[in-house]
This record gives C-alpha cells, sequence and structure tokens, in this order.
C-alpha cells in the first residue's frame, strides 16, 4: 500500500451505514465502480469543490478530484479514496481523518450496490456528518443513476 493508505479494511465500529442499489447493469464491477467514481454531474464536483473549502481552516482531508493514480487496484489513491480491497465480489474503498473514517463497500448485484459505513472519532465528526448527511445521500443516488447507463 502506498504511504497514508489506511491499513484497516473494517472499521473499529459502525456509527452510521447505508445502503443505495443501482439501476440494472450488465457491465462487471470495476467497470461500474469506475464509472460512478468518474462520471459525475458538474453539480457535484461544485458542491464537492465548497466542502473543500469549508475544511481546509480545520486541517481536514480534501477530496482531491476525480483523479486516479494506477486504477483500481489495492492501494491505489481515487480521488477522495484509497482503494483498500478488490476481487470480483467486492470493491472497498476509504479514507481515515481526524474527525472521522469512512469505509464504502461496493458490490454487484442487479447493478451497483453502495454501503457506506462511517466510523466517528470524536464530536467533530459526528457535527460534520450531520451537515453533509443529506447532500452524501443525494450525491450518491445521483452517481448511481449515471454509473447504470450502459457504455
Amino acid at each position: 500500500m502506498e504511504p497514508g493508505c489506511p491499513v484497516q479494511i473494517d472499521l473499529p465500529r459502525i456509527d452510521f451505514v447505508d445502503v443505495h442499489a443501482g439501476p440494472v447493469a450488465r457491465d462487471p464491477l470495476n467497470e461500474l465502480v469506475r464509472r460512478f467514481l468518474f462520471c459525475r454531474s458538474r453539480w457535484i464536483d461544485a458542491a464537492l469543490a465548497v466542502r473543500d473549502r469549508l475544511v481546509r481552516p480545520f486541517g481536514w482531508k480534501r477530496g482531491g478530484g476525480s483523479r486516479m493514480s494506477g486504477g483500481l487496484r489495492e492501494g491505489a489513491k481515487v480521488g477522495p479514496f484509497w482503494i483498500l480491497a478488490v476481487s470480483n465480489e467486492e470493491i472497498v474503498a476509504g479514507q481515515d481523518d481526524q474527525h472521522l473514517d469512512f469505509r464504502v463497500r461496493f458490490t454487484k448485484s442487479a447493478g451497483l450496490d453502495v454501503r457506506t459505513e462511517v466510523y466517528f472519532r470524536n464530536w467533530a465528526g459526528r457535527f460534520y456528518f450531520a451537515l453533509i448527511r443529506l447532500g452524501h445521500v443525494l450525491i450518491v443516488r445521483s452517481m448511481l443513476k449515471r454509473t447504470g447507463s450502459e457504455s
């Protein structure tokens, strides 16, 4: 794994979890995850840019845009995520920070399923997530809709 990559795939505790399912898609899991991460609307990029500016004074990690270093392989950095595990059944991405840690588990049923798990390290993590929770849901749902369209 690259330096800075979280070494634990599983969180010490899960304080928040949600699961969203995308539309039916025949593509392999890695292609669906690639589309999920990179085929987003401009409004999502704008919202994430605002978020990055707001968290900068707190020293929290910023999103890192939509770049990928090394593809969907373990230890690669993809935007705000480290790719922690890759198999035909599941791709796990995540990030650890001083206020919260999160994992996103991508699996395939009829379409792409996205499970977000969050561990709050302190009150700041709970407060931050309370502020962004609605945005999180809207962004994941929007990205899933775009992911399902077969290319």
